[in-house]
C-alpha cells in the first residue's frame, strides 16, 4: 500500500469521527434544549463551557452565546446592573457549590435560591464533576430544576396544618427532597 493510500484512508477515518462527533453534539444540544431543566458545564474556574437555552434565559435573560466563557458572578453582575440589586440576587452560591463538588469529587444535590426579575426562584440543583477521557477533573456539570411552586406549596401546607403527623410527613418530604445536600452515587 502506498503512502498516499494510507493518508487517504486516515483522512476518511478522521472525517467519519468528526461526523459522528458532530451528530452526537447536535443530538445532545437538541435533547438539552427540549427539557424544562437548566443544563450546563463549567471549567474548574467556574466559566461556562456549555449551557442550554433554559439556563441562559431563565437565570440570566440572555443567549447561550453570552453565557459561554463567563462565570456566574460575571453574569449576575450584568443582571444586577440591568435589573437592580434588589431584583436579582442569584450568582454567588452557585460558585460555592461548584467548589464543594470539585473538592468532594462526587455528585451532590443543592437547593439554590434567589431573586430574579424581583421574583423568588428556588432551584433543585444536581452537580457532578466532569472528567476528560483520561479521568482528570476538568470542571463541573449540572442540572437545575425550578421547584419554587412545589417547595412553597409544601411549606405552606406544613405550616397551616394542625395534624402533627401530616405536618411531620410533609416536613420529612421537604427535608428529603429539598434540604438534603448530598446525593448518593456517582451520577447526577
Amino acid at each position: 500500500m502506498c503512502k498516499n493510500d494510507v493518508c487517504s484512508r486516515c483522512d476518511e477515518m478522521l472525517a467519519e469521527v468528526y461526523t459522528k462527533y458532530a451528530n452526537l453534539k447536535s443530538m445532545f444540544n437538541g435533547l438539552s434544549n427540549c427539557v424544562p431543566d437548566m443544563v450546563w458545564a463549567k471549567d474548574t474556574k467556574g466559566k461556562y463551557t456549555y449551557a442550554n437555552n433554559m439556563l441562559a434565559y431563565k437565570l440570566y435573560r440572555t443567549s447561550v452565546a453570552d453565557v459561554i466563557g463567563k462565570t456566574d458572578a460575571e453574569l449576575a453582575a450584568a443582571c444586577k446592573k440591568e435589573q437592580g440589586c434588589a431584583n436579582f440576587t442569584f450568582g454567588q452560591m452557585c460558585g460555592d457549590s461548584d467548589r464543594e463538588v470539585l473538592r468532594e469529587q462526587r455528585s451532590m444535590k443543592f437547593l439554590e435560591e434567589g431573586i430574579i426579575d424581583g421574583r423568588h426562584l428556588i432551584l433543585m440543583v444536581h452537580k457532578n464533576v466532569e472528567r476528560d477521557i483520561q479521568g482528570n477533573v476538568v470542571g463541573t456539570v449540572g442540572i437545575g430544576r425550578d421547584v419554587t411552586f412545589e417547595y412553597e406549596a409544601l411549606k405552606d401546607i406544613a405550616h397551616s396544618t394542625t395534624d402533627s403527623s401530616a405536618r411531620d410527613a410533609i416536613l420529612a418530604v421537604l427535608h428529603k427532597n429539598y434540604y438534603t445536600n448530598k446525593d448518593s452515587g456517582d451520577g447526577c
